[in-house]
């Protein structure tokens, strides 16, 4: 009888491990040379702060971005692939459009326009608990 429930308990163990593994996270990469926050319904209170460069990791399938106050557009996303965007337009704002860029493309623009009031920040957006600041730094 030990055995069996034995057997039961690792075959859970490797079912949740295994569940893990094919759940990977969406990296999307953020690049704006003002400052820009955007909300998502998903983290209606909170919302992502980018001002230089950001990186938000999420287990969502979608995010439903804020585009005139209380309207929100799905922006659907690929499970696992990481996704570069840029800001159109420049200086200060409060809203403002991403375009979606190569990697090279986006570092290239990471490092071509650092300035002292970039920061790097990174978040994780997740279905259970919401939105987290990870990491933040100049």
């Amino acid at each position: 009888m030990r055995i069996v429930i034995l057997f039961a308990f690792f075959g859970m163990l490797l079912s949740k491990k295994s569940l893990a593994q094919s759940n990977p996270l969406t990296k999307i990469y953020l690049y704006n040379g003002g400052s820009i926050d955007i909300k998502t319904r998903e983290s209606l209170n909170q919302p992502i702060r980018v001002s230089g460069y950001t990186l938000v990791e999420t287990n969502l399938d979608s995010l439903s971005l804020s585009v005139l106050g209380d309207q929100f557009v799905s922006v659907p996303f690929e499970r696992g692939r990481t996704y570069y965007f840029r800001a159109v337009g420049s200086g200060v704002t409060t809203e403002g459009s991403f375009t979606t860029s190569t990697e090279q493309e986006f570092w290239l623009n990471v490092n071509a326009f650092r300035r002292a009031s970039h920061r790097y920040r990174h978040y994780l957006l997740d279905k259970e608990s919401g939105l987290k600041l990870l990491e933040e730094k100049r």
